[in-house]
């Protein structure tokens, strides 16, 4: 077939072909190769790695029953980084309204009050 081979038991899939059967463009695909896809070689993508990269498949190299796909992962630490953020502003609000002669607040950990 033109555009698919099997090598080593995989089969491989030149870019094009790759697109079409998964119903991408061209530019995404290679926004994808910028987030991590890798090519089996110039031109030439294991179609396997591709679907469990995206998580379009099982990946029994996990211990998890469903693959976490790599976009997933940026959102997760993305969420994770605006809560840092959060967390961070609102322990400068504290300190910048900290009444030194007052002495420390009592609960560190509860300063909701000392805010509003």
């Amino acid at each position: 077939m033109d555009g698919y081979k099997e090598e080593n038991g995989r089969i491989l899939i030149r870019t094009n072909r790759l697109c079409e059967l998964i119903e991408i463009s061209d530019r995404l695909l290679t926004d994808w190769k910028r987030q991590g896809l890798t090519q089996h070689s110039s031109g030439w993508s294991d179609l396997q790695y591709v679907l469990k990269w995206r998580g379009e498949i099982y990946n029994a190299d996990s211990e998890v029953s469903k693959s976490v796909n790599l976009q997933q992962k940026k959102l997760e630490a993305e969420v994770a980084f605006k809560e840092f953020q959060t967390e961070l502003a609102r322990l400068y609000i504290l300190y910048r309204t900290w009444d030194i002669a007052a002495g420390p607040p009592q609960n560190l950990y509860n300063v909701t009050s000392l805010i509003e």
